[in-house]
């Protein structure tokens, strides 16, 4: 009997969370205060697991609503790098040749810039060549702004194609002088030579894609009002 006792005093206080004084707070405060403590007393092992999940669904839900989805994203090429003041203000001067292809009501158009160089050996370049590939098959870029040396390179390696396949140019056409064009216009891009519009090469997987398709003819837009001024 003594141990049916014991094993009864056990299971009692097992099933009973801990004694706590809620005495002196008002009614409508201690039963909730109760609740709360019986509530973590047998499931605080499931709330520890389940908060931090519960956080990073937050931050991810975050994320997504608050993320920035540009019309374009302007890839100036060069044999340096540039900064936030010098990509602001080219695609600035780009927006008005632009218009909105995502259906938000307003143009966004962010900018990036790729260093392009000789020096393959050098850590940094060599990095920015593994950006390019990335570029490749990022739909929100449709054409680069290049130097000579960056217009020379992607020509070579097959990364730009003839403004033929929009219906802006010729066949043997595929890069346009910018710098009398008021693109480069409030920067010292100019010190470098000559800044060329290039229309970057379809992937087969952007053949079927409807936003970029629809940056590729807002770029054909821009091409040929480019060359009108």
């Amino acid at each position: 009997m003594a141990g049916d006792k014991k094993s009864g005093r056990f299971t009692r206080e097992k099933l009973t969370a801990p004694e706590m004084d809620f005495s002196a707070a008002p009614k409508f405060i201690r039963k909730p205060l109760q609740w709360i403590r019986n509530y973590w007393y047998y499931y605080k092992m499931y709330v520890v697991f389940a908060v931090p999940i519960l956080l990073v669904a937050v931050v991810l839900i975050v994320s997504a609503a608050t993320k920035k989805t540009y019309d374009f994203t302007v890839i100036l090429s060069g044999s340096t790098t540039f900064d936030s003041e010098t990509l602001d203000k080219v695609c600035e001067n780009l927006s008005p040749y632009l218009s909105d292809v995502t259906g938000d009501g307003k143009l966004l158009v962010g900018g990036s810039d790729l260093t392009i160089r000789e020096n393959l050996e050098d850590e940094f370049y060599a990095n920015n060549y593994n950006k390019l590939a990335q570029i490749m098959v990022f739909d929100e870029v449709v054409f680069f702004l290049a130097d000579k040396y960056s217009y020379a390179y992607l020509e070579e390696h097959g990364f730009i194609e003839p403004f033929s396949v929009l219906g802006a140019g010729s066949a043997d056409e595929n890069a346009l002088v910018v710098n009398d064009k008021g693109i480069l216009e409030g920067t010292e891009l100019e010190v470098y030579g000559d800044w060329y519009l290039l229309v970057k090469v379809q992937s087969i997987a952007e053949a079927g894609n409807a936003a970029y398709q629809a940056r590729r003819e807002a770029l054909r837009e821009m091409i040929l009002a480019l060359k009108s001024v």
